[in-house]
């Protein structure tokens, strides 16, 4: 089966890259199809040489095996750029090979990075750098063999453009601050970036720097936007307005920064972790799907913690990976 033909047989809409792991293309391609590898390491130098971007979290690809068959399809989750020696033996435990060991990890891939490396005239250190990508198998579910699905919509999110309290480092939660001249211009350039995707609907948050951004966004296109309660910006109650929080000891609001998943008691005025997780999942289910599933393609537009508790309810991820996937102002993700 060609890559052409698994895409169009797993219904995703949209783009994909196509690629076989450079060693043991049909051994790990069937680790991943079993739902074993669940991540990959790359030379970060050879990125640098042959000129060419990182993956990105959101995207798509086909893994091939060595006669270039299409085996399954990943979506990358997190992409991480760190020293060799920094990788740990949860990180390797993730690539799925040999006994799962750091000690195996390091045996197959100093060798292979040596030689890549060689390829472009340098040599291999502990210092450099490794992309680390973390992936999730989509198409078809482990265990199972690809059968046709029903073509869906694909679903972006992006975050408000900047404010001043942004700037100032400032908590905005539920307060209504507006965008400034950066936020602004970043919009209007985030919509010429973007206009060549094909969004059939917007959903926004009714707080004004979201709501701004959307139709800054959108501006001259035919995309309805509708306004939900659900998709504001996590409430820090009587902490809305302190600026440089990290800073101040004992800040009982740092806790959900630090520690996400056991920010189960809110400060007052506010909400906690799982509450905001409640409603934007409730969000998701209600409004979203059923529309992904009439084929519509839809464009969230939020703020920080409430982007990142829809992406753990979309992607489901455990809330202790909250902040993993981070989300820059005005910068799309595909999440689906």
């Amino acid at each position: 089966m060609t890559a052409e033909e698994l895409w169009d047989l797993s219904g995703i809409p949209g783009e994909y890259d196509a690629w076989a792991f450079g060693d043991d293309a049909d051994g790990l391609a069937e680790l991943v199809r079993r739902g074993k590898k669940r991540a990959t390491s790359s030379a970060y130098p050879v990125y640098e040489a042959e000129g060419e971007e990182l993956p990105k979290p959101g995207e798509y690809s086909v893994i091939l095996n060595e006669k270039d068959e299409a085996v399954c399809i990943i979506q990358t989750r997190f992409v991480t750029v760190l020293p060799y020696r920094e990788i740990t033996e949860e990180m390797a435990a993730k690539e799925g090979e040999g006994d799962l060991s750091l000690a195996y990890w390091q045996q197959v891939h100093q060798p292979f990075f040596t030689e890549e490396l060689k390829a472009i005239g340098k040599n291999f250190s502990e210092d450099m750098k490794v992309v680390f990508e973390e992936f999730a198998l989509v198409f078809p579910k482990c265990g199972e063999a690809p059968a046709k699905q029903q073509k869906s919509g694909a679903l972006y999110i992006v975050r408000h453009g900047r404010t001043d309290w942004n700037d100032q480092k400032r908590l905005q939660g539920q307060t209504d601050i507006p965008l400034n001249d950066t936020g602004r211009a970043m919009a209007k350039e985030a919509g010429e970036r973007y206009a060549d995707i094909p969004f059939d609907i917007c959903f926004s948050s009714p707080l004004c720097r979201a709501k701004e951004t959307a139709e800054l966004l959108l501006q001259g296109r035919d995309v309805p936007i509708r306004f939900d309660d659900r998709l504001k910006e996590m409430t820090f109650g009587e902490y809305e307005g302190v600026a440089q929080s990290f800073s101040i000891p004992n800040c009982p609001v740092n806790e959900f920064f630090f520690h996400p998943a056991e920010y189960t008691e809110a400060v007052p005025g506010g909400e906690n972790v799982n509450e905001l997780l409640g409603r934007t999942g409730s969000f998701y289910k209600e409004e979203v799907v059923p529309l992904l599933r009439e084929g519509k393609n839809v464009l969230i537009v939020g703020h920080g913690a409430m982007n990142l508790s829809f992406i753990c309810n979309v992607w489901e991820l455990p809330t202790e990976d909250f902040w993993r996937t981070g989300i820059e102002n005005c910068k799309l993700l595909r999440l689906l």
